[in-house]
């Protein structure tokens, strides 16, 4: 056969296959904008139907009148919170009526004779998946009874709302340490504006505050919306999108081969992989690394300056990152070069992890997990007290 007849025929049966592929996958993609479990972009406002649910939740809660009460409640300033909640049933998870985890009530100012330390946080402060006990935050009391540790962790916070959730905090409650948790996944949510565009499989179509870097300088973007009606306005009008666009990171624009079932699972390979947290740790000039360090750095400032005498950072990892290679160190490095001092539980997390120990439950630390932290930070705090 001539050399042109095998090029043609090779050619033919490249582009058959293509167009078969290409049809196959439409039947599974083009239909409903994921693969799987998966969106793809270009993300609309409700990639998952997982948003799509929460927004009839809020939906119905506005037609009745339903104020919630507990985690996750919508806050004008820091997009959600936690609200005070006490249920009387036991083991049912409670919020103390100055909004930390737990039924214990901690006065304003500090006892004669306490340690206060102060938590703030994401959901590895709040310690999600595990009842109130068995928070690093109440093993740690048990372990040190002289010890106060309020837990003012929010799930799904990034360290610009744990900042603003502090400045709310601070001026009610004294504290002689205060520790900010960041898991190496947070720096993603750093520079996110609205929820699902950064975790499209996320339960809630939440928007957010975030802050930028104007000449070196943290620059405050308040939440865009001021109450819950009018969040669920913009999204069932359609002009969210187009109200948060500007300073979001994660938006993923609309393409000319948006309409291709290849092209947009190629698109969806590069968006995901963008948001892994070994590339963003490796990338020290761009703007998810530089607003991150620029927040721990206002988180110690501010901290210090309230009057505590220690502003200490607590580094977490889930469980995928405790068999990786150390990619976070470059936050080390930055911590210690802005004379930050930081706890790096991967160090007493890794060793218990590798001999097969349960560290964790669902996505986060089990309460074994939680009582290595708290031993960890015992330790740490141990020597400078």
């Amino acid at each position: 056969m001539p050399l042109r007849r095998k090029f043609g025929l090779v050619a033919f049966v490249t582009l058959v296959t293509v167009l078969l592929m290409e049809l196959a996958l439409s039947v599974f993609i083009l239909d409903e904008g994921r693969l799987g479990d998966r969106p793809l972009p270009p993300f609309g406002a409700l990639p998952h139907p997982r948003q799509q649910a929460w927004l009839e939740e809020m939906r119905d809660d506005i037609e009745t009148d339903v104020e919630r009460q507990g985690a996750g409640v919508f806050d004008s300033e820091l997009g959600w919170t936690n609200t005070p909640y006490a249920p009387e049933s036991k083991g049912v998870l409670c919020i103390s009526s100055m909004g930390a985890r737990g039924r214990r009530e901690y006065a304003s100012a500090i006892p004669v004779g306490v340690t206060r330390i102060l938590t703030f946080g994401d959901s590895f402060t709040y310690c999600a998946e595990v009842s109130d006990t068995e928070s690093w935050q109440h093993q740690l009391e048990a372990r040190q009874p002289d010890w106060e540790v309020p837990n003012f962790g929010v799930g799904g916070y990034g360290q610009d709302q744990a900042l603003l959730r502090m400045r709310r905090i601070l001026p009610r409650i004294e504290g002689n340490i205060i520790l900010m948790g960041i898991n190496v996944e947070n720096i993603a949510r750093n520079v996110n504006r609205f929820r699902p565009l950064y975790h499209p499989r996320t339960a809630a179509a939440a928007a957010k505050p975030r802050f930028i870097l104007a000449d070196d300088e943290l620059e405050l973007l308040p939440s865009p919306y001021e109450s819950r009606a009018d969040l669920v306005s913009a999204l069932d009008d359609g002009s969210l999108l187009a109200n948060i666009r500007e300073h979001e990171y994660w938006f993923e624009p609309e393409r000319l081969t948006s309409k291709l079932a290849l092209a947009r699972l190629f698109h969806g390979w590069q968006a995901y992989a963008r948001r892994q947290p070994d590339v963003l740790w490796a990338a020290s000039e761009e703007e998810p690394f530089r607003v991150t360090l620029a927040l721990l750095e206002a988180f110690k400032d501010e901290a210090l300056a309230a009057g505590a005498s220690e502003a200490i950072v607590v580094i977490s990892q889930r469980e995928t990152d405790l068999s990786a290679a150390r990619f976070w160190q470059p936050l080390c490095d930055e911590l210690d070069a802005r004379k930050i001092e930081w706890i790096d539980l991967s160090t007493v997390l890794g060793p218990a992890y590798q001999k097969g120990e349960a560290l964790f439950q669902g996505g986060h630390l089990s309460g074994r997990g939680n009582e290595l932290t708290a031993i960890a930070i015992e330790a740490f705090l141990l020597e400078r007290l």
